[in-house]
């Protein structure tokens, strides 16, 4: 492969107890055929014996940056804080309990190359069991070239994600305040700088265990940190006047949808008084009123998880 100056690609990892994924994690950049890279690791106050005694294997070598939060700070500070450390002109983030095949970062690089005006290039995924056996493709819904890329289209960007770093400084970056929906919030600010680019090949092993902060029992959080996500967005883009922007009807949408999976919960566990008052919430207008954004206020719930 020749690419002028070979761009570094900064690989940001942001790992809590992981240590048990995360040496397969490293072999797997360590095999690119793409060689001008660098990893960031975060640790996010790890707890683990086992990634500590990854940090010692690998403190020392040129190609690895490794920092430490001295409290767990959660997700949103921890990716933030990989993307501010990162020196790379190309960045994407790889969780530590999975892995990217060997021409990933070559083929990232090409087309970040190729295609100036865009800020994010991702590509499609195996889903894994937790031994990391691919069980299918996840089938992506193709959207080339596009702007406004989340409105209202009911696609979704999927790992392996990239971005310019040039493109990601003119965002005020990843909120550091979030405890999931961290990448969906680079993804919404990304779509403000520039456009979107999809690779139809995986070139990403998303592994499904019984820890992932965004499976199984930890989904229903995973889409209410979503739709605060949804609802920051919207707000940042009316104060803006970007032309891109969700609708107010959407973000409601999205609430009532929650309240009603909060509420069957609830209803498994017998806290029927808790049911019916979700049930009640559903029907209500969603947090986001014209009078919020008027005033700059934002909602009055804002970063927890009922």
């Amino acid at each position: 492969m020749t690419i002028a100056n070979s761009p570094l690609f900064s690989i940001l990892i942001a790992n809590y107890n992981n240590g048990e994924y995360l040496e397969e994690c490293l072999k797997s950049v360590f095999a690119q055929t793409y060689k001008n890279w660098e990893i960031i690791i975060v640790d996010d106050g790890s707890k683990d014996e086992i990634s500590h005694v990854i940090y010692r294997k690998y403190i020392n070598n040129p190609k690895i940056r490794i920092y430490f939060n001295q409290i767990n700070k959660g997700c949103g500070y921890t990716k933030r804080r990989c993307a501010e450390e990162a020196k790379g002109e190309i960045c994407g983030f790889l969780d530590p309990d999975d892995i990217i095949t060997p021409d990933a970062l070559e083929l990232m690089v090409e087309k970040h190359w190729e295609m100036h005006n865009h800020s994010l290039i991702y590509s499609t995924h195996y889903m894994c069991d937790q031994e990391l056996k691919i069980k299918s493709i996840n089938q992506q819904i193709q959207q080339i070239d596009q702007r406004g890329y989340f409105c209202s289209t009911g696609n979704k960007v999927s790992a392996f994600a990239t971005y310019k770093n040039d493109r990601y400084k003119q965002t005020a970056g990843i909120n550091p305040l979030l405890k999931r929906a961290v990448d969906q919030d680079l993804y919404y600010k990304l779509d403000e700088t520039g456009l979107f680019h999809f690779i139809n090949k995986p070139l990403y092993y998303y592994r499904r265990h019984r820890n992932g902060i965004s499976t199984d029992s930890n989904e229903l959080k995973a889409i209410y940190w979503f739709q605060i996500v949804k609802e920051d967005t919207f707000i940042r883009r009316v104060k803006k006047k970007h032309v891109y922007n969700l609708t107010e009807k959407e973000i409601n949408q999205g609430w009532s949808s929650y309240y009603i999976k909060k509420a069957f919960q609830k209803s498994r566990q017998h806290q029927f008084c808790s049911m019916f008052y979700l049930l009640y919430k559903s029907l209500q207008k969603g947090p986001v009123t014209r009078q919020h954004i008027s005033i700059g206020l934002y909602p009055i719930r804002r970063y927890w998880h009922p």
